[in-house]
């Protein structure tokens, strides 16, 4: 009894139909292969059908890259560039000298009288009409020195002004050395003659020019006196 079994058993074993055929076989595992590449390969699948690609991140399994926006990230604003309106270029101011004359009085007119004291100290003029060429040779040595002030130049200032004194030639010269420039607009009125002196009203302004800008602006309201030398009159007090 128990020798049948066991032949019943060895014929089931052995039964053709129990073997496998070569395609059924599963696909042998490259070991060699899989440790070169770092794990195993995926070859056939077990039913012999061709192994799928591993699809990668960010790749989908037709190939097409798959691109979104990382996590925490925000897109940068747009924005119109403006555009600045252009600026024309700053003109420096240029320094003038404008001295002003007043008309002589006409013939006839009512003369101030004066004390003997004025006239003696030469404060005013005595009585009379003042020359044409008078006026004209005053007026000559101001606009000269205003000039000069305009123009920076010290030498020309000193020609009509030698009395200057000490102090304001310092100034007057570091002023000028430093680029520095006067505009000046005066009136001159009230011209007083008195032999070889001569008094005479200024107003107006005096403004200083640094670095092609305005700066400080004086108001001139003052009596300058001048003197006569030769046929020359020339500056011996002005506070400008």
């Amino acid at each position: 009894m128990i020798g049948a079994g066991i032949l019943l058993a060895a014929a089931v074993y052995f039964a053709p139909w129990r073997r496998l055929t070569p395609e059924a076989r599963p696909a042998p595992i490259d070991v060699a292969g899989a440790a070169a590449n770092g794990g195993p390969q995926q070859g056939a699948t077990a039913a012999g059908e061709p192994a799928k690609p591993a699809e990668t991140a960010g790749t989908s399994a037709t190939g097409a890259s798959k691109q979104g926006p990382k996590a925490g990230t925000v897109a940068p604003p747009v924005t119109t560039p403006v555009e600045e309106p252009p600026v024309a270029p700053a003109v420096p101011v240029v320094a003038v000298a404008v001295v002003d004359m007043e008309e002589p009085e006409e013939a006839g007119a009512p003369k101030t009288a004066i004390s003997g004291s004025d006239a003696l100290l030469g404060r005013v003029a005595a009585p009379g009409a003042v020359s044409p060429e008078a006026r004209s040779a005053i007026q000559r040595t101001l606009t000269g020195y205003g000039q000069a002030l305009t123009l920076g130049d010290m030498a020309e200032a000193l020609r009509r002004y030698p009395a200057m004194p000490a102090a304001r030639q310092e100034q007057l010269g570091g002023f000028f050395a430093s680029g520095g420039r006067y505009s000046i607009r005066w009136q001159v009125t009230g011209v007083q003659v008195n032999g070889n002196r001569a008094l005479a009203q200024l107003s107006g302004s005096t403004t200083e020019i640094h670095g092609g800008a305005f700066g400080t602006t004086r108001v001139v309201n003052e009596q300058v006196q001048l003197e006569r030398r030769g046929n020359t009159w020339e500056l011996s007090q002005i506070a400008q």
